[in-house]
């Protein structure tokens, strides 16, 4: 299928997003870092600091195939945003479904979070 070029950039981007089967990229974040300030100093495996000089980390993203899900994950972000009024992105309706499954589980995810660090101390 031969795609047409159109010269406003904004139809170019709604085209892009109707005809691809693009992926969802998601940022990753640690407990650590995601709760991070900026400015604040890192502390490394190795017990040194890192500066508020230094340049700071881009974060690390997730590459998410939700090919099979990208039209209910779709609409149910509009239907979020038709309830609330408020825009909802894919992403951002993936990470709050992320979120509420933490917040479910947070005594087994603090847990496995205490014996990783254990682990870490071992070696």
């Amino acid at each position: 299928m031969a795609r047409k070029f159109d010269k406003n950039p904004n139809n170019r981007l709604e085209n892009n997003e109707q005809n691809s089967n693009a992926k969802e990229i998601i940022p990753a974040q640690n407990e650590s870092e995601g709760d991070k300030k900026e400015g604040e100093a890192i502390i490394n495996k190795q017990g040194q600091s890192n500066s508020a000089d230094s340049l700071p980390k881009k974060p690390k993203y997730l590459q998410l195939n939700i090919t099979d899900y990208q039209d209910y994950i779709s609409l149910m972000a509009e239907h979020e945003k038709a309830v609330t009024g408020k825009y909802m992105s894919m992403t951002k309706y993936i990470l709050q479904l992320i979120e509420a499954d933490k917040q479910k589980n947070i005594e087994l995810y603090t847990k496995l979070e205490d014996i990783e660090k254990m682990k870490r101390e071992i070696i």
